[in-house]
């Protein structure tokens, strides 16, 4: 956990609880790849290293820890429509130690507690096109917030 973020702000978990939530209306397209949260590698695709919502095509909404490529997923088993607004949430606590992912402010599955990456991330957000490569930057970010004193 102390490591979880890159650069200048590593270790800053260590003392801090980080939340992010944005407000998001996705199509159900399948091409689309859509990522919100801490990640590392390249932006906007799916890969390893990663603490975020995200959603492969057509598929759902899925909170997931990824580790080096082994995955904790929360499944949402809800699917974008391009009209109904998702409110999504992620509570990263306890120097990095326990991750939630939440819904239009339930919350999905258990804590995860395991996969958690120590690897270098940024924050992340925006939808990639696959199948023409690009990427739709987009404002998505409606609120992180931190919390001294785990």
């Amino acid at each position: 956990g102390a490591g979880l973020l890159a650069g200048p702000d590593a270790g800053w978990l260590a003392t801090h609880d980080l939340y992010m939530e944005c407000k998001v209306v996705l199509p159900n397209d399948a091409n689309r790849t859509f990522i919100f949260g801490l990640k590392g590698g390249n932006p906007f695709t799916d890969g390893n290293n990663a603490i975020a919502w995200r959603v492969l095509g057509s598929g759902n909404f899925i909170g997931v820890c990824d580790s080096g490529g082994t995955e904790t997923p929360r499944d949402s088993t809800v699917l974008p429509d391009g009209a109904a607004v998702h409110r999504l949430r992620i509570e990263i606590l306890a120097a990095g130690t326990i991750v939630r992912f939440f819904r239009n402010g339930a919350q999905v599955g258990d804590d995860v507690t395991t996969n958690i990456p120590t690897a270098g991330m940024q924050a992340q957000a925006g939808i990639h096109n696959e199948a023409t490569a690009t990427d739709y930057h987009a404002h998505v970010a409606d609120f992180t917030g931190a919390r001294r004193g785990v």
